[in-house]
């Protein structure tokens, strides 16, 4: 697993989002037990843990940066396409030698090329160049309005400004810049449990990272929680017995030592 999903709303801290399932079985969505909130307000559900990471970045708008490269894409496409036509009519006259192209490389004959003084004419474009992005003044000043309005209600409302988001929150999404905490999206991070992990005096296995995941491909589970231990402490006569079992993995027991024992412990004695 490569990415994790945080909390758009935390009341405190950065809780991580967990797949939830109701009652059980699908459909299963994203929820936060420190606020309470899930991802079916924004209409996200799915019948497998897996699919959730899909179906976010499919509602996901694009950022502003992806915007503006299709914008130029489109506007640059019939130049790029103009440049490479007169790129390979050029290509293919130069490997036809011909008379005016020896009279075109001695400067005292050059004016006689095709009777003009011009080596090349080429004729003037008549196509209306479009622009780049076209800005919707009014719509943006009635979104300011609206945020304004919403702020101020917020503000007069009993107990406070709740509900709007602070800066860091609207950091988050530059591209939007939501004023109320409904409309905010859960933010990706990257995992850090991506190596394997093994216990320091015995070299048992205690995470495994999944083999088959690509950096195209991520998961929104996380794969620490299939592979950590699970720890059960029993009481035998006048010691404590303290077993961990590995998920898919095979058991191990593990002795309580002494203080002394370990600072007289060395990796030599592990064999």
């Amino acid at each position: 697993m490569h990415v994790k999903f945080l909390c758009p709303d935390p009341p405190r801290g950065t809780p991580l989002l967990s797949a939830e399932a109701s009652q059980g079985q699908a459909p299963f969505y994203f929820a936060c037990t420190a606020c309470q909130w899930d991802s079916k307000r924004l209409g996200i559900v799915a019948d497998k843990p897996a699919e959730l990471h899909s179906d976010i970045l499919a509602a996901e708008k694009p950022s502003p940066q992806q915007r503006t490269f299709d914008q130029l894409r489109v506007h640059l496409a019939p130049e790029i396409k103009k440049n490479m036509q007169w790129h390979a009519a050029l290509t293919d006259t130069d490997a036809r030698p011909s008379m005016p192209k020896v009279l075109a490389d001695m400067p005292h004959l050059s004016h006689y090329v095709h009777g003009s003084r011009s080596v090349h004419n080429f004729p003037a474009s008549t196509q209306k160049v479009p622009r780049v992005m076209e800005f919707d003044t009014p719509r943006q000043a009635a979104r300011m309005a609206k945020r304004r309005e919403f702020v101020a209600q917020r503000h007069a409302a009993d107990g406070g400004p709740r509900g709007i988001t602070d800066m860091a929150q609207r950091r988050s999404m530059p591209w939007e810049q939501p004023y109320e905490t409904s409309l905010l999206w859960p933010q990706r991070v990257k995992l850090v449990a991506k190596h394997t992990k093994k216990c320091q005096v015995c070299a048992h296995t205690l995470i495994r990272p999944e083999q088959r995941v690509s950096s195209a491909r991520y998961r929104t589970k996380e794969l620490a929680m299939h592979y950590l231990p699970s720890m059960h402490v029993s009481r035998r006569n006048d010691y404590l017995l303290l077993t961990l079992v590995n998920p898919h993995k095979d058991a191990m027991q593990v002795r309580l030592a002494s203080k002394l024992e370990i600072d007289n412990w060395h990796p030599g004695l592990a064999a």
